[in-house]
């Protein structure tokens, strides 16, 4: 009786018939892919997202401007956003102010407590629309250099850390290579453009 080997089968051994031009074809498209496969998920960096938000920020640098300009020159004013007017904050459809949780604000008794004009807020959440963002703010300190965040919405399947885009004067620190920025476990600072970086944050 002839013995089994694992993987090999005991059946006596037939000629191979050549493989005709379409299956060879088709077998080398598969073998690609499949290396293609294997290769983007060994990679420890994977380019094509800080390639696409280089290319985001490329195509909206104009509207990230105007937010960083817009929320420069607000008098009082430190943060704005869909959820969020400098003290206000949307919850369950209402506006509540930090110091008076339990008083409810319509959208238009919340803009003038806060002193911002409807149309200008409509100007904000209009840029926000357009970056892909839900909040811009800036440091709110006296003599300070000018510093801010713009807020991205995060990846809705929680791929990868939270990015978000910050306009500052004097770089961030730490300030690493994009790279290094997205795989270190603490909040990190990658450059973006003269003046803007890119902050990478674990969920």
């Amino acid at each position: 009786m002839a013995r089994r080997l694992f993987f090999r089968s005991s059946r006596p051994t037939l000629a191979a018939r050549p493989l005709s031009a379409p299956r060879r074809l088709a077998r080398g498209v598969l073998l690609a892919a499949a290396a293609a496969g294997v290769a983007y998920f060994l990679l420890p960096f994977r380019s094509s997202g800080a390639d696409q938000l280089r290319r985001h920020f490329t195509a909206r640098r104009t509207d990230f401007v105007r937010l960083r300009d817009m929320i420069a020159a607000e008098p009082s004013l430190a943060s704005i956003g869909v959820d969020n007017v400098g003290e206000y904050w949307l919850f369950d459809g209402s506006w509540t102010a930090s110091d008076r949780r339990f008083v409810a604000y319509s959208r238009r008794e919340m803009l003038e407590a806060a002193g911002l004009p409807s149309e200008r807020y409509e100007r904000y959440l209009a840029l926000l629309g357009r970056v892909g963002a839900y909040r811009v703010a800036r440091q709110n300190v006296l003599g300070a250099p000018l510093r801010g965040t713009v807020f991205l919405f995060p990846d809705p399947q929680g791929r990868g850390p939270v990015t978000n885009i910050v306009f500052s004067q004097r770089p961030p620190e730490p300030l690493l290579a994009w790279d290094a920025a997205e795989r270190n476990a603490r909040p990190t600072y990658a450059s973006l453009d003269d003046g803007w970086y890119v902050e990478f944050r674990r969920r």
